[in-house]
């Protein structure tokens, strides 16, 4: 066993690191060095991509309550989950993704109605959480996200 300790660890320290913590260095770990083999025991490989998904899992179970947090969880979900990349984004038109915002974070009833009539989509992608405004305010922080990258990929202009 090694006694060089991630950063944050103390060598002398047994407790389990904080989740969140231990995620991001994984993340680190795997930007840094790639996805490959890490260890073998016993015939059982174990590779970078497999403590990757443990890091995702660590980083959604780990509730919390910051937004910008919240809504850069969502929009790795859409990317990862629903296919939802910078790439497919750029190819919506101008406003799409910030209309389909304003319709998540309109509260529900009238004003939503009034504010945001218009779902620019099939309303079958349109799912809408009554119970957890939150959660529907994270929506629209990560469909604002996915606008502010679609004008970046785009120069920063209007198409």
């Amino acid at each position: 066993m090694t006694t060089d300790q991630p950063r944050g660890i103390d060598p002398d320290d047994y407790e389990v690191p904080d989740p969140t913590e231990a995620a991001e260095r994984v993340r680190e770990f795997i930007s840094a060095w790639g996805d490959g083999r890490i260890d073998e025991v016993d015939g059982n490989a174990l590779y970078a991509r497999d403590l990757e998904a443990l890091a995702r899992t660590a980083l959604e179970a780990t509730p919390t309550t910051d937004g910008a947090a919240l809504i850069a969880a969502e929009r790795r979900r859409q990317v990862e989950e629903e296919g939802w990349t910078p790439e497919h984004d750029a190819e919506h038109p101008d406003g799409v993704l910030a209309r389909a915002a304003v319709r998540y974070a309109a509260p529900e009833g009238p004003v939503r109605t009034r504010v945001a009539p218009v779902w620019p989509w099939p309303w079958h992608y349109w799912k809408p959480t009554p119970n957890d405004r939150v959660r529907e305010l994270v929506k629209a922080g990560a469909l604002i996200a996915a606008e502010i990258d679609r004008l970046a990929m785009n120069g920063g202009e209007h198409r």
